[in-house]
């Protein structure tokens, strides 16, 4: 709810040194522009070891204290929550560094290097239906 969002910033700052010590975070912002509602939080996290690894620091990080008093905190201001896991597509070109990249090198990008001006621009396509589509498009 738009009247949660800085209670939620501030108890999801409290709880970065947690948060970052067992899971990979490379952003948390809210959206400036775009069809997404301004009181949405976006979590994005690197997981270099995919699946697995992911599970094993997500159950990690499920046991401790203060995280599960983080979530009885935030719970309130949550109207939803969703989650995606995305693969990056392999494809082939030498200037597509992918984001493992801008994850290890954040002041590298572009000349940069004031990271407050920083911003993420996330480019939805709808993929044309069919059995094959998904299966070309990561093999590309």
């Amino acid at each position: 709810h738009p009247s949660q969002t800085a209670h939620y910033t501030q108890q999801t700052t409290l709880s970065s040194p947690l948060r970052t010590s067992h899971l990979p975070l490379a952003l948390f912002a809210y959206p400036e522009t775009g069809s997404l509602p301004l009181n949405t939080a976006f979590h994005l996290y690197h997981y270099p070891g995919g699946l697995s690894e992911r599970a094993t620091l997500r159950t990690q990080l499920a046991n401790e204290t203060e995280w599960k008093e983080y979530l009885k905190n935030v719970k309130g201001c949550m109207m939803e929550q969703r989650s995606g896991i995305f693969v990056e597509a392999k494809i082939g070109l030498d200037d597509v560094k992918g984001l493992k990249y801008y994850v290890d090198n954040p002041r590298k990008v572009g000349g940069a290097t004031d990271s407050t001006k920083s911003i993420i621009e996330l480019r939805k396509y709808q993929l044309q239906l069919g059995y094959d589509t998904v299966p070309k498009f990561l093999s590309i």
